[in-house]
């Protein structure tokens, strides 16, 4: 079943409605930060592109 997607905006894009967070990824080395596994990360989000997510969300803190 393929992802719903809406305009982004008046750009004439189109981006799904759930996105991929990425905060977390990229090391545990920050005030909240958890144990990372480089791997996982990166076969996860291997697979939300797989599923047809399109856009990223990654809130620096």
């Amino acid at each position: 079943m393929p992802l719903l997607q809406r305009p982004l905006g008046s750009s004439g894009v189109l981006i799904t409605k759930t996105g991929f967070g990425a905060c977390a990824i990229g090391g545990g080395g920050w005030a909240f930060g958890l144990p990372q596994d480089d791997a996982v990360s990166l076969a996860t989000m291997r697979h939300a592109l797989e599923l047809g997510v399109n856009w990223t969300e990654m809130a620096v803190v």
